[in-house]
């Protein structure tokens, strides 16, 4: 059995944060949709575009859980820098002109 102190990074999220995170996500195109809409420039309906943010926030927040629970530091950052480009994918397609 390893007696090894855990890494600094290993404090185990709670799994509600991916809920947290999708539920976040799923609210960020309600305020570039009324834009989008006057300018005529999407053919996604709202519905459709929360869902998609929904899911990419979940899968952001899944990777930090998972973050949370790899003893390699290694490991850790890998899951750590996929989320973050998750995250900034998210807010590049949000803030681009539709």
């Amino acid at each position: 059995m390893d007696d090894s102190p855990p890494p600094e990074h290993y404090t185990r999220e709670p799994w509600w944060v991916v809920l947290v995170a999708a539920a976040v996500a799923s609210l960020l195109p309600v305020w570039q949709y009324d834009e989008a809409q006057r300018a005529n420039t999407t053919n996604l309906s709202l519905p459709v575009l929360m869902a998609a943010f929904a899911l990419a926030g979940a899968v952001a927040g899944t990777l930090l859980v998972i973050r949370s629970h790899f003893r390699s530091p290694y490991l850790a950052g890998c899951a750590l820098v996929a989320g973050m480009v998750v995250a900034a994918l998210m807010v590049s397609v949000l803030s681009a002109r539709w």
